[in-house]
C-alpha cells in the first residue's frame, strides 16, 4: 500500500529511518525491506509517550534519511501537538 509506496520511493540500502517505539511492526519490517536500518527513538510513559526531541536530533547521523512521524500513534493512540510537530 501508501506505507511501502512511500518508503520504497525515499529509502536506499544503507540509509537509516528514525522510528519511535513501540510502534506498529511492519513499519520496521518494510523499511527491512528496502534495505534500511531502523534507529528507534523512545515513545515512554514517563514523558506521555511523546518523542524526545533531544534524543531524535542525537540520533540524526549521515545516513539518516527518514524520520517516521506516527500521529496519533499506533499502538499508543497519542496525539503530537502541533507545536511539537512544527519542532519535528
Amino acid at each position: 500500500g501508501c506505507l511501502s509506496a512511500v518508503l520504497s520511493a525515499t529509502l536506499e540500502t544503507g540509509d537509516e529511518i528514525l522510528l519511535p517505539d513501540p510502534l506498529w511492526p511492519n513499519v520496521e519490517m518494510a523499511s527491512r525491506l528496502f534495505g534500511a536500518t531502523p534507529v528507534k527513538y523512545g515513545l515512554t510513559f514517563e514523558r506521555g509517550f511523546l518523542p524526545d526531541l533531544a534524543e531524535i536530533e542525537a540520533a540524526i547521523t549521515a545516513r539518516t534519511k527518514v524520520l517516521y512521524i506516527c500521529s496519533p500513534s499506533n499502538p499508543t493512540g497519542r496525539v503530537v501537538p502541533p507545536k511539537m510537530m512544527d519542532a519535528l
